[in-house]
């Protein structure tokens, strides 16, 4: 392993845009929000949008600071983590107690190209004990799973023997499920919630409104048979895509 190989590396700068993913649903809300009340910004909403802009300025600050901070080696014979901003602490493990690599990602860290590194580990009383870092490219993900597993004395990444792959004939099995009209339940509950808690009357909103009497002027063996389907098909397709996911 060359001396640059045991140099200190930071993760991925992009790793700084996974901390701001909790600001996808109060964004989703306000767009919401805006499209009900057909581009107008109800006061509640206000409020939230400049508290939604004083969290992402703070917690961009601090996930900068953390990520500055943190800093990975890997050498012939330990990986090495150093994390902190206060309180700094730096954990090296012996490669010969390296028991496992895990390589995970969420949909936002497979959108950025990144990837999550747990390296479960041994303690000398037997103990059981992980090392994570979060996060870097998938390509040096992949380099420091094979290395570890390498220096380690395991098998190698590249020798993982594959136990199972995707059928995608089994997607046919994933309508058959409750969630696909709970589903649709549970969303529907969330995003009038989020509304009246951002201060939308749905029912004052000249679309819904609309959308109302426009129903209730038909009869109901036309309208309750659209509904049913209509609730099923989103269903089964959010059923589908979450099948998938998983």
């Amino acid at each position: 392993m060359s001396r640059h190989a045991d140099a200190w590396r930071r993760p991925a700068a992009r790793t700084l845009l996974v901390h701001c993913g909790w600001l996808a649903p109060p964004l989703g809300s306000l767009a919401l929000a805006v499209l009900a009340t057909g581009g107008r910004i109800p006061p509640g909403a206000l409020i939230t949008l400049a508290a939604l802009a004083v969290s992402f300025a703070v917690v961009t600050a601090a996930g900068l600071i953390r990520w500055s901070r943190t800093r990975y080696r890997l050498t012939t014979d330990a990986f090495a983590l150093r994390s902190g901003v206060f309180s700094r602490r730096q954990r090296t493990v012996p490669l010969p107690r390296v028991r496992n690599v895990d390589l995970t990602a969420t949909p936002l860290h497979r959108l950025l190209g990144l990837t999550v590194v747990r390296a479960g580990t041994t303690a000398t009383d037997g103990e059981l004990g992980e090392i994570t870092l979060n996060a870097v490219t998938v390509r040096e993900a992949h380099r420091l799973k094979t290395a570890l597993l390498a220096r380690a004395g395991a098998r190698a990444a590249s020798d993982d023997v594959v136990l199972g792959r995707l059928d995608w004939r089994w997607l046919r099995y994933a309508p058959l499920t409750f969630w696909v009209f709970g589903g649709v339940g549970v969303a529907a509950g969330t995003v009038y919630r989020i509304l009246d808690g951002i201060g939308v009357d749905l029912w004052r909103v000249t679309l819904v409104q609309d959308a109302v009497a426009e129903l209730g002027d038909r009869a109901l063996r036309l309208t309750v048979p659209a509904a049913v389907v209509a609730v099923t098909a989103l269903g089964s397709l959010g059923a589908l895509a979450v099948y998938a996911e998983n």
